[in-house]
């Protein structure tokens, strides 16, 4: 989760505290990011989202 959370900052979204916990400020920077990639925005970490994101799952 750090790596998603990291590449989520990378990427100019605030996943907030890099710290592995999938808080409420990581699935609301991950549902903005779906939803600027133009993916299904659920805030879920799917193999899609994580491909996009160049991390695995």
């Amino acid at each position: 989760m750090k790596a998603i959370q990291q590449a989520l900052k990378d990427q100019g979204h605030d996943p907030g505290d890099i710290d592995g916990i999938m808080g409420p400020k990581t699935q609301a920077a991950l549902r903005d990011y779906q939803e600027k990639q133009g993916l299904k925005s659920t805030g879920r970490l799917d193999a899609e989202t994580s491909a996009k994101l160049g991390v695995e799952a």
